[in-house]
């Protein structure tokens, strides 16, 4: 059985406790965080023939700027890029391949699929410390289709 005596203590310390926290945050005030975006993704508009095959490449779909968030020459980050599905009227294409190049020596990095929509790859931080990636699309539509394309990507690992 808890006493009028053991609640009133325990009332006691609780206000000490919030007075002091209050009195703490008055003191140091608040604290923001901001954080630097090292990726950009582009989105795209793609209209897409009736009954064809359609190939179009999207310059600098993706950029990673090193110069924010801490990283050096020579660091090497994996990166996870994704097909963002969105769109339902996606799922009426035949088929499509989506594939990131490296703009500056047009090596493949990732393939995505409606099948398998992300992939990672690996990049050792440029001296310049900014890379850029493009896509190919290449899909064989049966009806004309206008879609928002949408990708997304993340750094997932440092070393």
């Amino acid at each position: 059985m808890i006493s009028k005596r053991q609640v009133f203590a325990a009332v006691a310390l609780i206000a000490i406790a919030m007075t002091t926290i209050a009195y703490a945050q008055l003191l140091t005030g608040t604290i923001t965080v901001t954080t630097e975006e090292v990726v950009s993704v582009k989105t795209t508009t793609v209209k897409f023939p009736a009954r064809g095959v359609f190939n179009r490449t999207v310059s600098e779909v993706i950029t990673l700027n090193f110069t924010k968030g801490g990283f050096k020459a020579g660091d090497e980050v994996l990166v996870k890029v994704e097909l963002v599905i969105d769109d339902p009227t996606i799922h009426e294409l035949r088929s499509l391949v989506v594939k990131i190049k490296d703009a500056s020596t047009g090596a493949v990095v990732a393939v995505l699929t409606l099948g398998t929509p992300y992939d990672e790859f690996e990049v050792t931080v440029p001296d310049s410390r900014v890379a850029k990636y493009n896509a190919d699309i290449i899909a064989a539509t049966g009806r004309e289709a206008t879609m928002t394309f949408k990708l997304s990507a993340s750094i997932i690992g440092w070393k």
